[in-house]
């Protein structure tokens, strides 16, 4: 098992049924993350940190559709300060 600490190498993610899944070490790959940390994100799921998951005894999973949809909702529009915008509307 690798190290909570140290990102893991990518893989295929998995198909069931059609859909493609992340197991935990393929989700840390994909984002350039940590293995801790998407455990760490998973544990506070009363803040919705994370993408959702889904969880099969002892083993979690990732549906990459979900993911995807899930990073979209995260993406923020560039911030323009009211200084800037005043400069912008007089050109």
């Amino acid at each position: 098992m690798p190290d909570a600490q140290t990102p893991v190498a990518a893989s295929a993610p998995m198909t069931l049924l059609g859909e493609e899944f992340f197991g935990e070490e393929e989700l840390a790959a994909f984002l350039q993350k940590k293995l801790r940390t998407i455990r760490w994100w998973r544990e506070k799921k009363s803040s919705h940190i994370g993408p959702p998951w889904i969880t099969i005894g002892n083993s979690v999973f990732y549906r990459k559709s979900s993911v995807l949809k899930w990073l979209l909702q995260n993406e923020n529009e560039p911030h323009i300060s009211r200084t800037r915008r005043r400069k912008v509307a007089k050109e």
